[in-house]
């Protein structure tokens, strides 16, 4: 009959060990990078299969490839456009926000709650509207857009008082008194030609439509009697400023790119009548250049615009196999010619990567690639990262896992549901405890013969002894493995901080191995126990498991009392409740309570 009685407990108690289960399909990566930074996003799925953005970064002048996940309030809106700025990252949304993400001072300290101190609002376009192309100039530390002409005309001119930069960021809270900037006449630019005559100092101005900023998007037929349609606006000190007009051979383009350096723009785009071609246009801070053709360019092959040395450097794949690429660089130089790259190797031969499975960035005057492995059937999904020079060829290091950017990766609302229901879970046991186990706080139970209550020290080494036996038996297969997969070389100078590194960004990996251990303790405790009535650990002290009546305990409860090992799970989460050996009467923890069994030792 008691074992009966305590199946529902068993029960739940295993139900704990499967808590926290996440699964779903995952998004392709999106990488951007600077001077000083390099960014990561990716849409991943939720517990309750919703999805969510998982931002991540890393910073030049490191000597490892650590990329650190964000902590940000959870977003799942469409993104548009992003760009970095020196060590910001900038986002716009669908609807229009502007947002910019920072890097915490110290990526190894513990997220706040909501983490809402690293995203911050940024003034939005009028009428909400969306940049076709965004890009960073970390020169002059501003960003450049390409919006709809109508767009750039309702920007109006920025206020008397200005926010000032402390460190490359604005400070809201904070205004110097002073004249406003001078805002530009947005005009109009040549089309195929080059350079405009220098008596007229350039094409007359086009004069700003009489139209208020609203919270829509640009009405599409009413640009159709703007020529040209689209125009180049910048945004420093939280202010939009528009700079000049677009030539209109750009009006019919079918995609575009944005490159930036020191008030020098690079335009890339392809047009709708001639899909398969790439165009470039620079502007030098006063006219277009006319356009060229990229020869031997197809716009999906682009990969990403960036700027190397001042100039600019494009990244580009090409066709390795019927469904795989191979990626390499093309640099433009000063005299308008261009430098093939050799091709990325990986593990001295050419890496190939299927469509959508890579994406590529700057990171100071490297070039970093981060790429998925789908894995299979028994090996789980992972991300890469690595290195390489502008030149090409070999890595510069071994390739680095990302667990920031996978599946596994834990958020702080799904760490928290599970918590919460082991701490319901926990609630309804020890309430189960005091209401159906009140003997055990008010009267001695019975002890055997020869025995009496264990110590609490005894009972403490016992659980050292049986700790380290099970640590031995898993080790290798468990903490081993969480180490070599986030590349943690115990021999190295700073491999506390690896493993802070890892414990950051690969919590959830390191959490179901901890979560394993404990499940082999369990079966240890039971096959043991219901075998020799003691662990190992117990057994070398002179320990015992009897029941309330100074019997050996069943088997049910031996199940229970093992199961319910509530100070070891959750990373040791819920270790405080370990006081309760200490403050009930017959020295029983929650497993005790509830299998109503006690531990003795031989006098």
């Amino acid at each position: 009959m008691q074992g009966t009685r305590q199946l529902p407990l068993i029960l739940i108690a295993v139900l704990l060990l499967g808590a926290g289960l996440t699964a779903g399909a995952d998004e392709d990566i999106s990488v951007n990078g600077g001077a000083e930074s390099l960014w990561a996003r990716r849409m991943l799925p939720n517990a309750d299969g919703t999805q969510r953005w998982v931002f991540a970064y890393t910073q030049a002048g490191t000597s490892s490839l650590r990329i650190y996940s964000l902590p940000m309030r959870p977003s799942s809106g469409v993104i548009r456009q992003t760009a970095v700025r020196g060590r910001n990252y900038h986002v716009f949304f669908r609807d229009g926000a502007h947002f910019r993400f920072r890097p915490p001072l110290d990526p190894l300290a513990p997220a706040a709650d909501g983490a809402a101190s690293n995203d911050f609002p940024e003034r939005v376009l009028p009428g909400k509207a969306t940049p076709l192309a965004l890009c960073g100039d970390e020169a002059r530390e501003i960003l450049y857009a390409v919006v709809k002409s109508r767009t750039a005309a309702r920007i109006p001119p920025p206020p008397t008082t200005q926010p000032y930069e402390a460190d490359g960021e604005t400070n809201r809270a904070t205004e110097r008194e002073g004249p406003a900037p001078t805002q530009p006449t947005l005009t109009t630019a040549p089309t195929e030609s080059p350079a405009p005559d220098a008596s007229t100092n350039g094409p007359a101005p086009v004069a700003a439509p009489d139209v208020q900023p609203d919270s829509s998007q640009d009405d599409a037929e009413a640009d159709d009697d703007v020529s040209p349609r689209y125009a180049l606006v910048s945004y420093q000190v939280s202010y939009w400023r528009p700079e000049v007009a677009i030539p209109a051979t750009f009006d019919e383009h079918a995609s575009c790119w944005l490159a930036a350096h020191d008030g020098v723009v690079w335009l890339l785009y392809s047009l709708a009548a001639a899909p398969d071609e790439v165009r470039l246009t620079r502007w030098d801070g006063q006219v277009w250049s006319a356009p060229e053709r990229i020869a031997d360019l197809a716009p999906e092959n682009l990969l990403a615009a960036v700027v190397h040395d001042g100039g600019l450097m494009l990244i580009v794949r090409e066709p390795a196999g019927s469904d795989t690429y191979m990626a390499r660089t093309r640099t433009l130089g000063s005299d308008g010619t261009w430098t093939i790259g050799s091709p990325l190797r990986l593990e001295d031969q050419e890496w190939t990567f299927e469509a959508d499975e890579a994406a590529f960035g700057r990171l100071g005057d490297k070039l970093v690639g981060i790429w998925r492995d789908a894995g299979g059937e028994d090996a789980p999904e992972t991300m890469y990262a690595a290195r390489w020079s502008v030149e090409g060829g070999d890595p510069l290091a071994q390739p680095e896992t990302v667990p920031a950017l996978v599946t596994r990766q834990g958020t702080l609302a799904n760490e928290r549901t599970r918590m919460l229901a082991a701490t319901l879970v926990l609630t309804v046991l020890l309430l189960i405890a005091f209401m159906r186990r009140r003997e055990s706080f008010l009267t001695d139970l019975p002890v055997p013969p020869g025995f009496v209550l264990a110590r609490l020290g005894k009972r403490f080494v016992a659980f050292l002894i049986d700790a380290a036996v099970i640590v031995s038996v898993t080790a290798p297969f468990l903490l081993v493995s969480w180490l070599k997969a986030n590349n943690i070389g115990l021999g190295a100078p700073d491999v506390q901080s690896q493993i802070d590194y890892a414990m950051m960004q690969d919590r959830e990996g390191f959490y179901w191995r901890w979560m394993i251990g404990v499940a082999v303790y369990v079966l240890y405790g039971v096959v043991f126990e219901s075998i020799w009535a003691a662990t190992l650990g117990k057994l070398a002290l002179g320990l015992r498991v009897r029941n309330h009546r100074a019997e050996r305990a069943s088997f049910a409860a031996i199940v229970v009392r093992n199961v319910l090992r509530f100070e070891v799970y959750f990373l040791l989460q819920f270790a405080p409740i370990a006081v309760l050996v200490a403050l009930t009467r017959n020295r029983q923890r929650l497993g005790d309570l509830v299998a109503n069994t006690i531990v003795v030792e031989k006098v």
